[in-house]
């Protein structure tokens, strides 16, 4: 994806497949865990609800965390 497409859907604001979060949280999880469980889209963090692109810093242990806990929340039930 290019930027220039980034920032054309950004701009066009949140929907049902485009969320914002301005940092990671545990309601960013649950909104990524919702979108992997249905038809998918964009959760873009250090983006405002205002469609401000902010930037958040994140360190590879939380990368780490966030995708284990995603994976748990969507895995299939044995």
């Amino acid at each position: 994806m290019t930027t220039e497409e980034l920032h054309n859907i950004i701009s066009q604001g949140e929907n049902t497949t485009t969320e914002f979060k301005s940092s990671f949280s545990n309601e960013t999880i649950e909104t990524i865990t919702a979108f992997a469980n249905t038809k998918g889209g964009y959760v873009f963090i250090g983006v405002s609800d205002k469609k401000e692109i902010t930037g958040t810093t994140i360190g590879i242990e939380t990368i780490l965390k966030v995708t284990n806990e995603i994976k748990t929340k969507t895995s299939p039930a044995l």
